[in-house]
């Protein structure tokens, strides 16, 4: 991906970041152990506890869990190093409840997965609150810090 690279300069956000992939990866192997109202009652659907909290943590298809790992690995590291492994685990639960909200409102049905955490996510390093370096095109761009 030429057309975009992303400098990391500090790696001690990685190890607290590993720490969630790992529990997205074990969660995605044990929801297979519940029945299937369990599950259901786990994802998103509606403005119910727990779904509205639990969701991301589920995902329905391994190729999901594989894109949503590899995405979250880059850009949730990256926002882990630039705000901290407690700050990260707000902006998790921020960006949870903010996609369940638009999925809700839009007229959404059943979700699982971490997608609208890793929009936002991805959202902060691009908006450039991280102070990394991006390349676009072949043309840096700095984000402020």
């Amino acid at each position: 991906m030429d057309w975009l690279r992303l400098e990391v300069r500090e790696r001690h956000g990685f190890g607290w970041n590993h720490g969630l992939l790992g529990t997205l990866f074990v969660c995605f192997w044990l929801q297979w152990l519940v029945d299937d109202a369990r599950f259901a009652s786990l994802t998103l659907t509606g403005w119910t506890l727990p779904g509205l909290v639990t969701h991301p943590f589920l995902h329905v298809h391994s190729l999901h869990l594989a894109w949503n790992l590899l995405l979250l690995h880059i850009f949730g590291g990256l926002v882990c190093n630039a705000l901290g492994p407690l700050r990260q685990a707000g902006a998790w639960l921020a960006f949870t409840l903010a996609g369940a909200t638009g999925h809700l409102l839009a007229g959404g049905g059943q979700a699982a997965g971490a997608s609208g955490v890793l929009c936002g996510f991805v959202g902060l390093v691009v908006a450039g609150r991280l102070g990394g370096t991006i390349a676009l095109l072949d043309e840096a761009v700095r984000l402020p810090v």
